[in-house]
């Protein structure tokens, strides 16, 4: 026995051991004894196999002749499709056709024997034509398919496809046209016989993909002449109403079933008879499914079938669908299982004229035309399904130029015949004015639709552009001649003012500026949000294609009439910028840089320049990203050089405030070039002076060295840190103290802590020995809280502690919101490198804090100092995410209970919305106190109580409603009339929002416990 035999042998022994218990094992045994035979170095063929399993494969042990068969088959499987030769070919079929005949009745080795056949019919060498026919005759007269699993069916569509690739091939006898004809009317009987009673999904994909492919591959006069039982075999799986199993294996859906039987019947233009008679039929059912399913064939075969086949049934189509679209809309949607229904009627309609447009240079589209408008012409005449009507004859219009303009030719003359032009014109027809609005606006779309994307064909000459004026006339009539309350019919025609501009080459350049001048015009006058949302949205679609001619006539226009304050109006045009540019990057540098031109000329109207800059600091903080370099210029220069110049403004908070947040904003997103330079020019060469005495300078000082980079030196600045408490003392000395400019000071200390921590030489405690100012130390804590400094532990422990003290406990309490209030300058921004802000800064502070003062507020009996520690707990509370407090919540709930007795309408607050957030995650906890809470918060509805403000009330009631939700019945029925009886007062509540509530929450506890049916 030679080395090859014997690999063989052991190939074989592997196979017999593992085949029926590890496939994997077995396969790769296949695939190496395959590997031996394509080696023509070994000199072993495929024969020797076969003789080696011959006492296998003859045995009567059916298991044992199994696995013969088996191992034979995957080694042919995994063969090269050119390593046996014609013999070598014939030689096997004639066995696996022989195996075939023999086990035909015995379906266990069936499986085997059809796949051994289809890997010969796939070698490249095999061409026997009789052996393939012998073969079809024989599946043909022997093969009976309900015999047989599912499995050994598929592997029978498998051979049949294969079948088929050889009948094709190119490389077969069987080419001939004579011989083609006689193997393909064999192919058809057999595979008809094959696929007959399939119901097996994944065998009926193939059996639907073999059946196109027989309809477009074979000859046509055979498939004509089986084309009835091809198109049954098909039909009858029609719809598809197949629900897929759970842990389907093949992951076949109901849309591959529709969609490969869809394309089967689609693919043959011989079916036409039976097809469009059966579908017509089927466009009766009530299933919306079956509907869609039969609307989507029915165009699927319009587009592929031959155009004489349509010819014959377009008229019953149309008929058919006519009543579908008329009796329907297109709101007619079914969400659930997502299909449009009337908008698939039309697109068939559509597929219909689409094949009409084909032949004869788009002649024969005249006659189905004709008959469509023929139809709808009385409904314009009559008013009655103007919609419906217009949807068909837009989509007509909207395949090509042609048709758009033989339906505008038609439908244009009913719109504005002079009767009804007349009619929408006078004051009395309003509703007709309306019509004709919203009905045009569907042939606008279809103008859109065939020009508007396509350098050709050109929109120059076409027929809707003779009616320009009279279309210009009824819009202008529309926006300018009627009443204020008609609102939709103004709204109507600001939107098909748009659509006129943005459609290509469709109005003249005056006529573009007179439209963006009505637009410009209306938006000012707008009292209506409707109004107004419909022309700011216009103006931003046209700026899109005419920038220039909204620059010049919308946005100059608004900038201008800003140059004379007028209360009202002033604010209505500001308004208009901010929403106009906030969400285009197009006009944000020239509206910045008109307005800023604006507060130099306006600077001694402190009013104006508030609103001036407030409105600068919303444009800047939505789109601080848009400003070229030199806006960004304008707006540092401008705005710093106003405010240190100008003496009134400088003493305003409100303006100081707002612009140091726009210098902040734009700073932040400048060049660190841009900064060093502002830098060195406006602070560092003025930096002695800044701090020889208190100046409101520092209101700026603060916001811009926040938006600094970490890498630019303020050494300047820092030098003079130590100099920063004296500040503050001095305006604390002061008869009237400027509460402003000492904030500003304590940012500033905030600032420099957190770039630099290395400026703090002392303790905290140190600081607050030599200061005596408590905001100053929790000021220093807040920067190194921010970075998550590893001394904050000691910090905040020390401030904890001051809780007790008789002269700072109170103060200190008050501060801890100063820890947790989130300023625009203490907000980590993304790819910036302007503060050492730590994301996670906010849980590390809960997690020191909270643990001591639960601790401290469990040990003491002391009543001022529980409420210090609700007060301080509850700041920390309200800015910390519920994900992180909700660990703490059983620990938390006594406190939270005892804050709502405090006479802080902040602490009570605080405490129902964190009660709130539990409630609706963790139910169960709140659960075991719902004895107290229900009595709590029926007492905090009281209205006259000033502690009980109006967000107290409102959480109150959010959380009595929530029980209702969120709690089991039986806790709350005890409470239910108790609750029903003290609610009453919120009826009375002089805030609507708060009775809206009330009566809300009343109306579910009178359900409570009620069974629907």
């Amino acid at each position: 026995m030679t080395t090859v035999q014997k690999q063989l042998q052991t190939e074989l022994s592997l196979f017999k051991a593992t085949w029926n218990i590890n496939k994997a094992d077995s396969a790769e045994a296949c695939a190496r004894t395959a590997k031996l035979i394509e080696d023509q170095a070994n000199d072993l063929k495929l024969l020797h196999v076969v003789m080696s399993l011959r006492e296998a494969m003859i045995s009567e042990d059916e298991s044992e002749r199994k696995m013969g068969i088996t191992f034979l088959s995957w080694t042919l499987a995994n063969l090269d499709v050119s390593s046996l030769r014609i013999n070598d070919c014939d030689v096997i079929f004639d066995f696996y056709f022989n195996k075939l005949q023999y086990e035909i009745e015995d379906s266990e080795c069936l499986k085997e024997i059809v796949g051994g056949l289809r890997s010969i019919l796939l070698m490249k060498w095999f061409t026997n034509q009789k052996s393939v026919i012998k073969l079809l005759e024989f599946l043909k007269e022997s093969y009976n398919s309900t015999q047989y699993l599912a499995s050994v069916r598929y592997e029978m569509f498998l051979l049949v496809d294969g079948i088929l690739g050889k009948l094709l091939s190119s490389t077969t006898e069987l080419t001939k046209e004579s011989l083609m004809n006689s193997a393909a009317e064999k192919f058809i009987e057999t595979f008809l016989n094959i696929a007959n009673g399939e119901k097996d999904p994944r065998n009926l994909l193939l059996s639907f993909s073999l059946n196109e492919k027989i309809t477009t591959n074979l000859p046509s006069d055979v498939v004509y002449k089986h084309s009835q039982e091809l198109f049954d075999i098909l039909f009858c799986y029609f719809p598809i109403t197949f629900k897929p199993p759970k842990n389907d294996p093949y992951k076949i859906t109901n849309a591959d079933l529709k969609l490969t039987l869809r394309k089967a019947i689609s693919s043959c233009t011989f079916f036409d008879d039976d097809c469009f008679n059966n579908m017509i039929d089927k466009l009766a059912a009530s299933s919306p499914s079956v509907k869609n399913d039969t609307l989507l064939t029915i165009k699927a075969c319009i587009e592929n079938y031959e155009f004489q086949s349509v010819l014959k049934f377009w008229l019953q189509i149309w008929e058919a669908l006519k009543f579908d679209i008329m009796r329907n809309n297109s709101e007619d949607k079914y969400e659930d299982e997502g299909i449009n229904n009337y908008q698939e009627c039309i697109n068939v309609v559509v597929a219909l004229c689409k094949k009409f447009l084909e032949q004869k240079n788009g002649e024969n589209f005249d006659i189905i035309l004709k008959k469509i408008y023929q139809d709808l012409e009385n409904n314009f005449i009559n008013g009655k399904n103007l919609k419906q009507s217009c949807g068909i004859l837009s989509s007509l219009s909207s395949i090509d130029e042609t048709s758009f303009n033989k339906v505008m030719e038609k439908v244009m003359p009913l719109f504005f015949d002079e009767k009804k032009l007349q009619e929408s014109q006078s004051d009395v027809n309003l509703e007709q004015m309306k019509l004709l609005l919203l009905n045009l606006s569907f042939f606008f779309d279809s103008y859109t639709t065939v020009f508007n994307d396509k350098s050709e064909p050109s929109p120059k000459g076409n027929e809707l552009e003779n009616y320009k004026d009279e279309i210009l006339l009824l819009l202008s009539k529309a926006l300018t001649g009627t009443s204020k309350n008609e609102i939709a019919i103004k709204t109507l025609s600001i939107v098909q003012f748009t659509k006129l501009v943005n459609m290509k080459d469709f109005l003249s350049e005056s006529e573009v500026y007179m439209s963006v001048q009505y637009l410009t015009d209306s938006l000012l006058e707008a009292d209506d949000k409707n109004i107004y949302h419909a022309c700011l949205e216009g103006l931003k679609s046209i700026t899109l294609k005419y920038e220039q001619v909204v620059e010049s006539l919308t946005v100059n226009k608004l900038l201008e009439s800003l140059r004379g304050f007028t209360e009202g109006s002033t604010e209505k045009v500001l308004r208009i910028i901010i929403d106009f540019t906030c969400s285009k990057d197009l006009f944000m540098n020239v509206c910045v840089a008109g307005l800023l031109d604006v507060i130099m000329e306006q600077q001694a109207n402190i009013e104006y320049v508030f609103l001036l800059a407030g409105s600068i600091y919303k444009l800047v903080d939505s789109h601080s990203g848009c400003f070229d370099e030199h806006t960004q210029n304008c707006i540092i220069e401008k705005l710093y050089g106003l405010v240190s110049t100008n003496e009134v403004l400088f003493r305003e908070d409100g303006i100081m405030e707002i612009v140091s947040n726009v210098l902040f904003q734009t700073l932040l997103k400048s060049s660190i070039q841009h900064q060093k330079e502002f830098y060195d020019l406006h602070v560092a060469n003025f930096a002695d002076s800044l701090f020889a005495e208190p100046t409101r300078m520092v209101i700026l000082l603060s916001k811009i060295l926040a938006a600094l980079d970490l890498s630019i030196d303020i050494s300047a600045i820092e030098s003079h840190f130590q100099e920063i408490p004296k500040m503050i003392h001095s305006i604390n000395q002061k008869e009237e103290a400027d509460e402003f400019m000492k904030t500003g000071y304590y940012e500033l200390v905030c600032v420099l802590t957190n770039k630099n921590p290395q400026l703090l030489t002392q303790t905290s405690e140190q600081i607050l020995q030599q200061t005596n100012d408590i905001q100053l130390v929790v000021w220093t804590v807040k920067g190194l809280v921010l970075q998550n400094d590893k001394t904050i532990g000691d910090t905040i422990s020390f401030l904890i502690r001051l809780l007790d003290d008789d002269q700072y406990g109170s103060i200190v309490s008050a501060c801890f919101l100063i820890l947790v209030t989130e300023l625009p300058i203490f907000q980590k921004y993304k790819n910036m490198n302007n503060m050492n802000i730590k994301m996670l800064h906010k849980q590390k502070l809960f997690h020191i804090t909270v643990p001591k003062l639960i601790e401290n507020f469990k040990s003491t009996k002391d009543v001022e100092l529980k409420s210090r520690y609700l007060t301080s707990l509850s700041y920390i509370l309200k800015s910390t995410p519920t994900q992180i407090k909700s660990n703490f919540t059983v620990q938390l709930m006594p406190l939270l209970l005892e804050a709502l007795n405090v006479s802080n309408s902040d602490v009570k607050a605080s405490s129902l919305q964190t009660i709130k957030d539990t409630l609706e995650t963790q139910s169960d906890i709140i659960a075991q106190h719902i004895h107290t809470l229900v009595g709590q918060c029926l007492g905090l509805l009281d209205y006259t109580d000033e502690c009980n403000s109006i967000k107290v009330r409102h959480l109150s009631l959010d959380i009595l409603h929530l029980f209702t939700k969120t709690i089991p019945v039986n806790y709350l029925q005890p409470y239910k009339k108790e609750i029903l009886k003290k609610m009453v007062i919120s009826l009375e509540d002089p805030k609507r929002m708060i009775r809206k509530l009330a009566t809300d929450t009343r109306e579910s506890y009178y359900g409570l416990g009620q069974v629907v049916i």
